[in-house]
């Protein structure tokens, strides 16, 4: 990829919107140093759908954002990725059905009703986009009856996209590198540290919780714990998601055979056995039985989430600084970090390239 733009931007840091960010702005012809103390938070697998039209929404994210501008962000993100999906084994990217169960009636993926037609039309488009990219196409009707006859009393099904994150970020990784790019991990940074970056190019914060308190921009940040649990044995095989909303909580077979259960529990020493726990509904339904740390003998992970919050919501901006370039924030995305990530990329680069006399934004 031919260099076209003659100042090269740091990125900081080297989670889903750092790598993001720094993809972006490698495929819009910049040339871009990623710093970060490490890769970031790593699930070995992410489910992305449109929380803004289930509300509350997976990690309170409707609580921070206006649902349409959140909307607007994952159709966008959705998109990329779908693109992406078309090269799985290369990105990590793939499309599965999910099921979405409840014990409450109605209580159905899309609940919010969408008023404006052209965004609910790009909606209906990108879910159908999804459809087609599913792989298997549906969830078995068999696998439907079971969780009908465990008691939910609502049982509904879309497509999601799952992302293998290691997979995911080798490729972004690659992306950028490939093109002049680099990346330099293992740099811890302080507040002076970034200013001194600033006074000498282009610098976009992407650090997530650290983005005010060392990175200077405004707002209140805070954290929004959960976990992921890897057990290590799946006591079937089945190609689908389910989300059980009455427990927020997450199970999908992974690529490797193992299980991913994924929660909103609370940090402490029970956390995990909460987790698990959270997913016993699901669990009794696929494999006859609830999971047991106990008396299983089966090995797990546990990886522990924190998604990084924002009081203000999304802060995406530019500003040139006195010595004539330009600080960007990419940063408050708590609980949509992935599912808005290539639209928050691209306004981030849309805000750094209004800055820039002669560069337009495409």
């Amino acid at each position: 990829m031919r260099d076209t733009k003659p100042t090269p931007v740091t990125v900081l840091g080297a989670g889903y919107s750092g790598l993001t960010t720094a993809a972006e702005l490698t495929l819009r012809g910049y040339r871009v140093n990623i710093r970060a103390s490490s890769l970031g938070y790593q699930p070995p697998l992410t489910i992305v759908g449109t929380q803004s039209r289930r509300w509350p929404g997976s990690a309170t994210s409707n609580s921070t954002f206006d649902n349409d501008d959140l909307l607007d962000r994952e159709i966008d993100t959705i998109q990329r990725l779908v693109a992406l999906s078309s090269q799985s084994d290369l990105t990590g990217v793939s499309v599965v059905p999910a099921l979405k169960v409840s014990r409450s009636e109605g209580n159905t993926w899309n609940r919010r009703p969408i008023a404006d037609t052209a965004r609910l039309r790009a909606a209906t488009n990108m879910q159908r986009s999804l459809r087609m990219m599913a792989t298997p196409k549906k969830v078995e009707d068999a696998d439907i009856a079971l969780f009908e006859a465990e008691g939910y009393k609502s049982v509904d099904e879309t497509q999601v996209v799952k992302i293998e994150t290691g997979k995911y970020f080798r490729y972004l990784i690659d992306l950028v590198t490939s093109a002049g790019g680099n990346i330099e991990l293992g740099t811890n940074f302080t507040a002076e540290d970034i200013k001194d970056l600033q006074k000498a190019g282009h610098v976009v914060n992407c650090l997530g919780n650290a983005a005010g308190s060392i990175g200077g921009a405004k707002g209140e940040y805070y954290s929004n714990p959960g976990e992921v649990v890897i057990w290590k044995d799946c006591p079937r095989d089945f190609g689908f998601y389910v989300m059980d909303d009455d427990k927020d909580a997450g199970v999908m077979q992974m690529p490797d055979g193992s299980l991913y259960l994924s929660t909103a529990a609370a940090a402490g020493p029970d956390q995990t056995k909460t987790t698990i726990r959270d997913c016993d509904g699901v669990c009794r339904t696929l494999f006859g039985a609830a999971l047991s740390i106990e008396s299983s003998g089966v090995g797990l992970e546990s990886w522990k989430t924190d998604r990084p919050m924002r009081k203000g919501g999304f802060n995406i901006g530019a500003s040139k600084g006195p010595h004539g370039f330009v600080s960007v924030d990419n940063s408050g995305h708590g609980g949509a970090g992935v599912a808005a990530s290539w639209a928050c990329a691209a306004r981030a680069v849309d805000a750094l390239a209004s800055q820039l006399p002669g560069h337009g934004g495409w």
